[in-house]
């Protein structure tokens, strides 16, 4: 779990930590983008939000911090994560059931229409085409496919892939390829365990979460309420990579303000 991110104000290094998201109070929401907290943060030189100390001149000065958080990037790595965690869950209760248990394969797949040329996946038509029994080892995971003869080009037809796996925010071309790559992680790795085949498998698929969460986020523009805002700021300290989007971005930004009083 990444717990905190570092951010540099000159010479100084202030690490904001998941703990200072829970202790945080929402401020509000700007320009329909931004989430604005106050929280406590770590800093390498001075305690943020300590009380005023003198300094010359008369003034007093003390430092404090909002943290401003990216509303799509935010809700965007909170929604990849439950991706993650209801495909992995799939994974692991499909591989500990019986391959034929076909009623289950029902239940847990959907059904597809999907092209594998020889081309895209040579290896898999060596295989079967020795063992054509070796496509059976599909179903274990949610994935049915049958070897296609009678066409002048062989090739294999997926029949029905893991309800987990999003379609519809991909093309066909993205979505061949990743299901090919499943596959062949699948057919190719019979002999590593099945931790081993759903890591490779979950890796796989990763791009089809990161853009089904990228298109379900919310959006730059869309107005949110308090309840709503301290809602995600919850469940954005929950995550396991809270200061990153399922892209890399960062979710937050820390702004410094000086506050300076007179004697």
């Amino acid at each position: 779990m990444l717990s905190c991110t570092t951010f540099y104000d000159g010479d100084d290094e202030c690490c904001l930590t998941v703990d200072s998201l829970r202790e945080a109070r929402v401020v509000g929401q700007f320009d329909k983008k931004f989430i604005l907290l106050i929280a406590n943060a770590k800093s390498s030189h001075y305690q943020l939000f300590e009380e005023p100390f003198s300094k010359p001149h008369g003034y007093r000065y003390k430092h404090s911090y909002i943290i401003a958080i990216d509303q799509h990037a935010a809700h965007e790595r909170i929604l990849v994560e439950f991706f993650e965690k209801e495909c992995l869950n799939h994974f692991e209760m499909s591989s500990n059931r019986a391959t034929r248990e076909l009623q289950l394969l029902k239940i847990f797949s959907r059904k597809i229409s999907l092209k594998l040329s020889r081309r895209l996946v040579p290896d898999i038509f060596n295989l079967v085409n020795q063992e054509p029994v070796k496509l059976y080892w599909l179903l274990k995971y949610g994935f049915s496919a049958i070897l296609d003869c009678n066409s002048m080009e062989q090739s294999i037809i997926v029949t029905m892939i893991p309800r987990v796996i999003p379609q519809s925010h991909s093309s066909e071309k993205l979505l061949k390829k990743i299901i090919a790559s499943c596959i062949q992680v699948i057919l190719l790795n019979q002999e590593e365990s099945n931790v081993s085949i759903i890591h490779q498998i979950m890796q796989a698929i990763h791009p089809l979460l990161e853009s089904r969460a990228c298109h379900q986020a919310i959006r730059f523009g869309r107005k949110l309420s308090r309840k709503q805002m301290e809602k995600l700021i919850i469940e954005l300290s929950r995550c396991r990579i809270p200061f990153q989007c399922a892209h890399g971005r960062p979710t937050c930004t820390l702004i410094k303000i000086t506050d300076k009083e007179y004697d």
